[in-house]
């Protein structure tokens, strides 16, 4: 994909070393990509630590805060996971949203195999259908960034904040209520369909703040300026309520579930809410458009074929899907955000 909307070299500002780059078509993509690769690395580290940490529950602020603060292996995923921002940031002064958040689809490569092989989950067909839709649908999505769009070189900070209030507001009551599970002898685990949904559109919130920072930068007003302005806060505040949000999503249920259903939920947000806060127009050929429509509702349709709950464990009846790892050792039906 060779992107032909990048800024060009002599519009660039100087950003240090990370963001002064040559202007080439294909770098923006390869920034986006590994600051993608570099999130799922940190969720794999976050996953690896919320096995080892007490049960954690949204209700309980300080002792989510506690726990995780002073677990040296969340830390380190964190370390990870800001250098995926800090690529994100300069990806983002040369690519419109519409572009450089669907660059998702080669990290599913990664993380899924990471799931299985790693952590031993086990994927059901659903799983593996849903997974290839997301796969198609970001595909889809990037290749629809052909057609007249422009990066964007201005935000209204009173837009973001009419947008992003009552987004978290809306993720928050998804989180909490979403997945309230069955009751009952025979109720099951929940998979973390409304956990992804919820915790996607959060951090894609805090990228909006975060394509915010971008812009100064592009404009080389990434100082002490920007803290005049809503981006730095609402790229910190909202993405700390999504990380304790995805580490308890992360602790019920399964990685390979609740990432892609996040990321997918982040960037159909974005590639929906960004261009109307950051004056990126859609595509207008109507080969971009078709694909930009089709990616999201692939998005839409990976998220339907999902599974809302585990399979059972033993369940040996004829069609049954292998029981997923995590469907036994998850305490998802146990203790749900909001809940005693």
């Amino acid at each position: 994909m060779e992107p032909t909307h990048a800024l060009p070299a002599h519009a660039l500002p100087d950003l240090h070393t990370l963001t002064d780059l040559p202007a080439l078509p294909a770098l923006p993509a390869l920034l986006a990509l590994l600051a993608n690769l570099a999130y799922n690395a940190a969720f794999v580290v976050f996953k690896l630590a919320a096995d080892r940490m007490p049960p954690l529950r949204g209700t309980r602020v300080v002792h989510l805060a506690r726990t995780i603060l002073t677990s040296p292996a969340w830390l380190g995923g964190l370390a990870v996971l800001l250098g995926g921002v800090a690529l994100q940031i300069a990806a983002l002064t040369r690519l419109p949203l519409g572009v450089a958040q669907p660059i998702l689809a080669a990290s599913l490569l990664i993380l899924v195999p990471l799931a299985v092989w790693v952590l031993g989950e086990r994927l059901t067909r659903r799983d593996l259908t849903a997974l290839a839709l997301i796969g198609l649908a970001m595909t889809l999505l990037a290749f629809s960034g052909t057609g007249g769009e422009r990066a964007g070189a201005a935000g209204d900070p009173s837009l973001l904040l009419a947008v992003a209030v009552p987004s978290v507001a809306a993720a928050l009551l998804i989180f909490l209520t979403g997945d309230l599970s069955e009751r009952g002898r025979h109720a099951r685990p929940l998979a973390g369909l409304a956990y992804g949904v919820a915790v996607g559109v959060l951090f894609g919130v805090s990228e909006l703040g975060i394509k915010g920072l971008a812009v100064l930068a592009g404009s080389g007003g990434l100082g002490v300026a920007a803290l005049a302005t809503p981006y730095p806060y609402v790229m910190v505040v909202v993405a700390a309520i999504a990380l304790g949000g995805l580490q308890i999503a992360l602790q019920r249920c399964r990685i390979s579930v609740v990432v892609p259903i996040k990321n997918v939920a982040a960037h159909s947000y974005l590639v929906t809410v960004g261009p109307l806060v950051y004056g990126e127009r859609w595509p207008d050929e109507a080969q971009p458009l078709a694909l930009r429509v089709g990616g999201l509702v692939l998005a839409v349709a990976a998220l339907a074929v999902f599974t809302r709950l585990e399979p059972r464990a033993g369940d040996h009846r004829a069609g049954a899907e292998p029981a997923a790892k995590d469907a036994v050792t998850c305490p998802c039906h146990q203790s749900v955000p909001g809940r005693a």
